[in-house]
C-alpha cells in the first residue's frame, strides 16, 4: 500500500500536483492545508482513501475527478459529505460525486446553484439525473464519459434537447448523453460555441453536424470520440482529409482515431496543433508533423497508447504538458535543442529525449 504524507506546515495541495499517480493508495493530508486545488488528484484510479482535514477552507474544481475507488472523509466545517456526494457546507455548490457509488439515478438538491467541473466524470452506474429548478451555472463537461446516462432537466437556465445541454439561449452546448447511443447529433442551428469537452469520449457517436451558427470552438470537445467524422456547415472552420481545423487551416481542433487509421496528413498552413486534438487516438500509429508547427499544445497525444513514431520538425518552439501522457508505446523522441518541454509532457510516457542541432 503506497501511502504518501503532506508534510505538516503545507497550507496549498496545488492544482495537478498528485496528477495520474498511479501508484498512490493514500494520502494524508496535515490540518495546516487550508485549500485543496482543482485537479489536484485527477485520474490518481488507485487511491482509496483521503480526508479533508478541519482547517480547509477551499476546494477547487473536483480535485478528485477519475478516482473510481476513492472513499472521501471530511473533517471542515466548510464542507459536507452526503450520499456520496460532497458538496460546500451550504449544499449550494456540488463539487464531487462519488462515482463508486451503485445508485442508477440521482436527484441534484434544490439548494444547488452550481456544478462543478468534471464532478459527475467516469459514474458508469448512473442512468439519469435530474437537473433541478435552481440550478443556474456548470462547470467544464459537468458529466462526462458517464456511458449510460440521459439527463432530466427542470432547471430554466438550461434547454436539454435530443441529448444536447444547452444555454437558455441555445448559442451554447455544454454537454451530449452518451446513453441514448445515437450515431449521428446535429447541434442546434442558434449555437454559437461548441463548450470545451462537451463530447468527450462519445464511442457511439459517427457523425457530428456542425451548422452555420458556430463561431467558437472549446479546445477538443470531440477528445476520445473514437468513430467520429465531421460535417461542417460553419464559414469559421474547414474540415479537411478528416482533420477539423480553424478556416485558415492555421490549427488543428481534431483528429479522431477513424481518421488516423489511415495516414495522418497535416495541411502545410498548420501552426498550432491544439489542445487534445489527438487525445484518445488509439488507432494513431506515426506522424510526420509538417515544418512549420511551432507549437504542441498541452495533451495533444494523451492515450495515444499505440503510437510508435513520431517526427518533430526544428520549427516547433514549445511542447505543452502532458502532450505525450500514457503514450507507452513511444521508445524515442527527437527534438530541436531550442524547443521548450514542458514539465509532465512525458507524464507516464518513457520514451528516452534526444537533442538536435
Amino acid at each position: 500500500e503506497e501511502i504518501v504524507k503532506t508534510p505538516y506546515g503545507v497550507k496549498r495541495i496545488d492544482t495537478g500536483l498528485f496528477w495520474n499517480t498511479l501508484f498512490l493508495e493514500e494520502v494524508i493530508i496535515p490540518e495546516t492545508v487550508k485549500c485543496i486545488a482543482g485537479d489536484a488528484f485527477i485520474y490518481c484510479k488507485n487511491l482509496k482513501k483521503i480526508n479533508i482535514p478541519i482547517n480547509v477552507e477551499e476546494i477547487g474544481d473536483d480535485p478528485f475527478a477519475g478516482c473510481d475507488n476513492l472513499l472521501i472523509t471530511n473533517d471542515s466545517p466548510k464542507f459536507t459529505i452526503e450520499d456520496d456526494v460532497l458538496f460546500d457546507e451550504n449544499k449550494k455548490t456540488l463539487i464531487h460525486y462519488f462515482p463508486h457509488n451503485p445508485r442508477i439515478e440521482y436527484i441534484i438538491p434544490e439548494t444547488v446553484g452550481w456544478i462543478g467541473k468534471h464532478s459527475f466524470y467516469k459514474c458508469n452506474n448512473l442512468e439519469c439525473v435530474t437537473i433541478t429548478k435552481n440550478v443556474r451555472f456548470m462547470g467544464n463537461n459537468v458529466f462526462s464519459d458517464c456511458p449510460k446516462i440521459i439527463l432530466k432537466n427542470e432547471s430554466p437556465f438550461f434547454v436539454y434537447e435530443k441529448g444536447g445541454l444547452y444555454n437558455k439561449e441555445l448559442t451554447e452546448i455544454f454537454h451530449y448523453s452518451m446513453g441514448l447511443n445515437n450515431k449521428i447529433f446535429e447541434i442546434a442551428n442558434t449555437v454559437r460555441k461548441i463548450g470545451r469537452n462537451s463530447f468527450w469520449n462519445c464511442r457511439n457517436l459517427e457523425k457530428i453536424i456542425i451548422p452555420p451558427s458556430v463561431r467558437e470552438i472549446g479546445y477538443n470537445p470531440f477528445a476520445s470520440c473514437v468513430n467520429l467524422e465531421f460535417d461542417n456547415y460553419s464559414d469559421k472552420f474547414s474540415v479537411e482529409n478528416g482533420l477539423l481545423l480553424d478556416r485558415k487551416k492555421t490549427q488543428l481542433i481534431c483528429c479522431t482515431s477513424k481518421i488516423a487509421e489511415k495516414e495522418v496528413e497535416l495541411p502545410s498552413s498548420l501552426v498550432n496543433i491544439g489542445r487534445n486534438s489527438f487525445t484518445g487516438c488509439e488507432s494513431l500509429r506515426e506522424l510526420n508533423i509538417t515544418s512549420g508547427v511551432q507549437q504542441i499544445s498541452r495533451g495533444v497525444f494523451s492515450g495515444c497508447i499505440n503510437l510508435e513514431k513520431i517526427l518533430i520538425p526544428k520549427t516547433v518552439k514549445q511542447i505543452g504538458g502532458w502532450a505525450f501522457n500514457g503514450c507507452n508505446m513511444l521508445k524515442q523522441i527527437k527534438i530541436h535543442k531550442d524547443t521548450k518541454l514542458a514539465t509532465k509532457a512525458l507524464n507516464n510516457c518513457d520514451a528516452e529525449v534526444v537533442y538536435f542541432e
